[in-house]
């Protein structure tokens, strides 16, 4: 299961990070779309649900909540850096195979 994560229009990259990620694989370019402030949106979500395929994985539930926009029921240490919280919470993400 792709659990709650930032999603791509609340995932905004600067021209470094993508220039880096698109340096691994130049197929990556197609998780990122420029906006209109210079920097680019990056589809996290479409990322990890295409990795878990190219490892054949097949039954992929996928949660369609963005913790940035959802604070209320999930944590985003995004949101909280914007917020400048100091005291952050935590996230735990595992991929079991049977």
């Amino acid at each position: 299961a792709v659990m709650p994560s930032i999603t791509e229009d609340s995932y905004e990259v600067d021209l470094i990070f993508y220039e880096n990620f698109i340096g691994k694989n130049q197929s990556y370019i197609s998780y990122f779309k420029k906006n209109s402030r210079e920097k680019f949106q990056f589809n996290l979500r479409a990322f990890v649900i295409d990795i878990c395929k190219n490892f054949y994985i097949k039954n992929i539930d996928n949660l369609e909540i963005d913790t940035y926009k959802n604070e209320d029921i999930c944590y985003s240490y995004r949101k909280a850096t914007h917020a400048s919280l100091i005291d952050t919470g935590r996230n735990l993400s595992f991929i079991m195979l049977k």
